[in-house]
């Protein structure tokens, strides 16, 4: 599956902060903030759970040396863990079960979501991945101006 221009830019910005953060290859939840700063959809459907987008980037910040102790089974392909490879896995999944032609920003968020250190995130934020499931499908029903 093909992915939107947008996410060129969630993957140039998740390997900064791989880099940043010391990290030897991009982990999920270097995905899942980096699609979270990429745009509006994943902002407002933080917010439509009831969670603060900047205070969970401050989670994903406190939770970033767990992913260290966390086993990465398989090691790394090119810059992306494996734990990442699963979560771009799970992103087209998801874009292929709500019928997107393309994965989009917030399609590589909900994929990250549920790997590596993100569960403790979302642990932390009451969430679930149905949550933000539901969440962007209540962000899309108000953008297209559906009530359903």
């Amino acid at each position: 599956m093909e992915f939107e221009v947008e996410c060129e830019a969630v993957f140039q910005r998740a390997t900064a902060l791989a880099h940043e953060s010391g990290h030897p290859a991009i982990q999920p939840h270097h995905l899942a903030r980096a699609a979270l700063e990429s745009g509006q959809i994943v902002r407002r459907l933080l917010n439509r759970c009831g969670s603060s987008p900047e205070q969970f980037i401050v989670s994903i910040e406190k939770h970033d040396f767990l992913a260290v102790l966390l086993p990465d089974r398989g090691g790394m392909t090119s810059s992306m863990s494996k734990l990442s490879s699963k979560a771009v896995k799970n992103a087209q999944a998801i874009a292929s079960e709500l019928d997107d032609a393309k994965v989009t920003p917030e399609h590589l968020f909900l994929g990250a979501c549920n790997v590596g250190v993100m569960d403790f995130v979302l642990g932390e934020h009451n969430l679930t991945l149905s949550d933000l499931r539901e969440s962007l499908a209540a962000v899309r029903r108000a953008d297209r101006g559906s009530t359903d």
